[in-house]
């Protein structure tokens, strides 16, 4: 019983570090994003 509820915590312990990971990720996405944004909109207003 004492193995299954470390393994449980283990478990716990790595799903919640995916899930910082994948919202690092997401935050990274977002900021790639919003840079991308605003570099088109600067080469739109040099072309213009």
């Amino acid at each position: 019983l004492l193995n299954a509820i470390e393994d449980i915590k283990e478990s716990v312990d790595e799903k919640e570090a995916a899930v910082k990971q994948a919202e690092d990720g997401a935050a990274d996405l977002r900021k790639r994003v919003d840079d991308l944004s605003k570099n088109l909109n600067e080469c739109e207003k040099e072309y213009q």
